[in-house]
C-alpha cells in the first residue's frame, strides 16, 4: 500500500468512499464496520477527532490498527484483521484514483492479502450500451429510460467517474450538444448516439422542471420523481438534483429490468460501461461507438 500525503480529513474520505461503493449489502457492511473502527481508532491515536487522511493512511498506523485487541483484549480473528486490511487498501486506492490524495513512492505494502480486483466485462457494457439506444423495456417508464441512456452513453463517451459525471452542470454542455466538459477531464467530443440520446433527456429534464415552484438547478441530472433525501429525511421533488447515490441506484433498477429478460444484462455494471470510454489507443470522444 502507497501512503499519502494531503490534507483532507479522513472521516471526509471514508463517507465519500462508502457512499460511491458498489457491493453486495454484506461486503457495504463489512466495509462499514471496518472504517467506522478505523475512524475511533485513529481518533485515538492522533489524539483529537478527525485528523487528516495522510496521518492515518501510513503503514505504521494501520498495521498497529489492524493488530489491535478487540474489547475483550484478545487480538482480533484473522477473518477481523483480513477485514481491517483490505478495507484499508479499498480506501486508500478509491481515495488516490479520486484525487482526494496524493500517493507517495516510499509506502510499503501491508501484509497482507489483497482482496481480488473488481473485474471488468467490457462485452456486457457494449451490450448495454447497445439496448439503451432502442426503446425502453415495458417495465420501465419513458422517462427514467431517457435519464438512463443518457446516463450510460456519458460513461462510455468519456470514462468519468461518477461523482465528477453527476456535477456536471447544463453549461457544461457544448454547442449542438457535440461535447461536454468535466470537472476533471477537460472537455470530451461526444459521439452521434451520445448527443442523440442527451437530446432526448434534456427534452424530458425540461418537461419536469417546468413544474418546479422555484428556479431550475441547472445541473443535467435531476430528479423524476418525488424521493426522501437519504441524508436528512427531506421529501425532495420532482425537478431537483439527484446525487451520484440517486443515479447508481436508478442504474441498477433499469439494468435489473433489462435482466430480467436478457441474462447477459442482468450483471452489468457501472464499471462495464466506464471502462469502454478508458480504452487504451481510443480518444475519448465516441470510442464506445466504434466497438
Amino acid at each position: 500500500m502507497q501512503r499519502v500525503t494531503a490534507v483532507r480529513g479522513l472521516s471526509e474520505v471514508v463517507q465519500r468512499y462508502l457512499a460511491d461503493l458498489e457491493a453486495s449489502p454484506a461486503t457495504r457492511r463489512q466495509r462499514r464496520w471496518a472504517l467506522d473502527d478505523l475512524l475511533a481508532f485513529a481518533a485515538d491515536h492522533a489524539g483529537r477527532p478527525g485528523p487528516a487522511a495522510a496521518q492515518v493512511l501510513r503503514e505504521d498506523v494501520l498495521q498497529t490498527w489492524i493488530a489491535r485487541p478487540g474489547e475483550s483484549g484478545q487480538a482480533p480473528s484473522v477473518a477481523s484483521a483480513r477485514a481491517r486490511a483490505s478495507a484499508a487498501r479499498a480506501l486508500t486506492r478509491y481515495a488516490v484514483e479520486h484525487r482526494l490524495l496524493t500517493p507517495a513512492d516510499d509506502g510499503p505494502e501491508l501484509r497482507l492479502p489483497a482482496p481480488a480486483p473488481a473485474g471488468v466485462d467490457r462485452g456486457a457494457g457494449v451490450l448495454l450500451l447497445d439496448r439503451a439506444a432502442g426503446p425502453p423495456p415495458w417495465a420501465v417508464p419513458a422517462a427514467i429510460w431517457a435519464r438512463f441512456s443518457a446516463h450510460v452513453h456519458l460513461l462510455a463517451a468519456t470514462g468519468a467517474a461518477e461523482r465528477e459525471l453527476a456535477l456536471v452542470t447544463l453549461d457544461a454542455l457544448g454547442p449542438q450538444l457535440r461535447s461536454i466538459r468535466l470537472p476533471e477531464l477537460g472537455v470530451v467530443e461526444l459521439g452521434d448516439r451520445a448527443t442523440r440520446s442527451l437530446t432526448r433527456w434534456l427534452s424530458v429534464r425540461n418537461a419536469a422542471v417546468e413544474s418546479l415552484q422555484g428556479s431550475d438547478p441547472r445541473t443535467l441530472w435531476i430528479r423524476l420523481h418525488p424521493g426522501k433525501d437519504h441524508r436528512t429525511g427531506a421529501i425532495a421533488p420532482a425537478g431537483l438534483t439527484i446525487s451520484s447515490r440517486g443515479l447508481r441506484l436508478s442504474f441498477g433498477t433499469v439494468r435489473d429490468a433489462l435482466g430480467a429478460t436478457e441474462p447477459r444484462l442482468a450483471g452489468a455494471t457501472v464499471r462495464d460501461v466506464r471502462a469502454l470510454g478508458i480504452l487504451e489507443g481510443h480518444s475519448r470522444g465516441g470510442a464506445a461507438e466504434r466497438l
